[in-house]
């Protein structure tokens, strides 16, 4: 009989780079723990099962979500910045609450690919603390997280230093692929007050870009229910042709392969940057949060490479045009180094990953229940 395991994350929304992470955590778990029957909270379960062939169940209805962690063995937090109080409060309270439901339940508890902080609030803070110091592993993704979890005096042997899971996703570029003469951008809304002046300074830089590299910016919003305003706005604000691809209409592979297609990207979101990475090409990191900035610096130390690093609230044209003009003059050595690093990241992320389903293996196993053994009949 399989081992039911429920599987908590930001699913079901659209969002391609949460997406990545759910289709990367199941093929994980179906490499490695066959046996076992994962169980998803979505937003949209009936999509989510179509997609990746699962159960899933509405993240919204608690009764359901009791009974589910009642037949569970584990749950798992799956990768993403799930906690943090910076996007909202009601977001961090809901993921602290499944960890508060799975604990009263008695189920094993693994965060899987974790992006923590910020935590602006003291009271969120503590809960926090509370429910991680009774989790069975904590697998982050960055160093930033690493450390303010140590700070926080998490048990150093339920700590495992990771990756995102999106960087351990295979990627062969389909035959004979070459790139086309596009420039990738993926946005995101900026800071309140910010907005006109960033699409006026993002819109000139790439139409500048177009006359002096020959690039057709092509704007791809992973998260269409937040992105796709401000690309459409940012493509009207440009004097050239451009397009808007929506991304996460598209099977993952599908996605990738044309991310892969492309000159340059210039990524403000973080699964955007990891795309560029993981298919080979070169990319200027617009930073709106420090995990962007964390993932830039663990690229120039595999690289041993640049990564052009502009922050979003002092974005200018010339900023912009500065860095890709770095990448577009160096192109084939960033693409020749990228090529080496992608693998050696993949195989880092992968090799944490392994470590933390071995003790979902060792957690699983110690909540098997015993078998009961007839006692052999006494001689007369």
């Amino acid at each position: 009989m399989a081992e039911r395991v429920l599987i908590g994350g930001y699913y079901g929304f659209g969002n391609l780079g949460d997406e990545a992470l759910l289709y990367a955590l199941l093929r994980s778990l179906r490499e490695r723990l066959p046996h076992v029957e994962p169980v998803v909270l979505s937003q949209a379960p009936g999509e989510t099962a179509r997609a990746y062939g699962t159960r899933a169940i509405s993240r919204w209805n608690p009764l359901r979500i009791w009974r589910e962690l009642g037949r569970a063995r584990l749950f798992l937090l799956g990768g993403g910045g799930l906690l943090q109080d910076t996007t909202s409060l009601r977001s961090a309270l809901y993921y602290l609450g499944l960890l508060r439901l799975a604990r009263l339940r008695r189920v094993p508890v693994f965060l899987i690919g974790q992006g923590v902080g910020p935590l602006r609030r003291r009271f969120l803070r503590q809960l926090a603390v509370r429910e991680l110091k009774r989790a069975e592993c904590v697998m982050v993704r960055d160093e930033l997280s690493l450390k303010l979890l140590q700070e926080w005096g998490a048990d150093r042997g339920q700590l495992l230093r990771g990756h995102d899971l999106a960087l351990g996703l295979p990627f062969e570029a389909p035959p004979r692929a070459q790139a086309a003469d596009l420039l990738g951008i993926s946005l995101r809304e900026p800071l309140e007050g910010e907005r006109g002046r960033f699409i006026a300074a993002v819109a000139a830089g790439l139409e500048e870009a177009h006359r002096r590299f020959g690039l057709r910016p092509t704007l791809f919003p992973l998260f269409p229910r937040e992105d796709l305003r401000l690309a459409e706005e940012v493509r009207r604000a440009m004097n050239v042709g451009s397009l808007v691809i929506d991304l996460a209409g598209l099977p993952l592979a599908e996605a990738l392969a044309i991310v892969g297609q492309t000159r340059l990207m210039v990524g403000m979101r973080l699964h955007a940057l990891e795309f560029a990475f993981i298919t080979g090409v070169p990319f200027l990191a617009l930073s709106y949060d420090l995990k962007v900035e964390e993932f830039a610096r663990t690229v120039e130390k595999v690289t041993e490479l640049p990564i052009p690093l502009v922050l979003a609230t002092e974005a200018t044209a010339e900023a912009l045009l500065a860095g890709l003009e770095e990448l577009r003059k160096n192109e084939a050595e960033y693409r020749a180094k990228l090529a080496l690093a992608a693998p050696q990241l993949r195989q880092q992320a992968n090799a944490a990953l392994e470590e933390a389903f071995r003790r979902m293996a060792k957690a699983l196993e110690a909540r098997k229940p015993k078998r009961r053994t007839r006692g052999a009949r006494g001689e007369r």
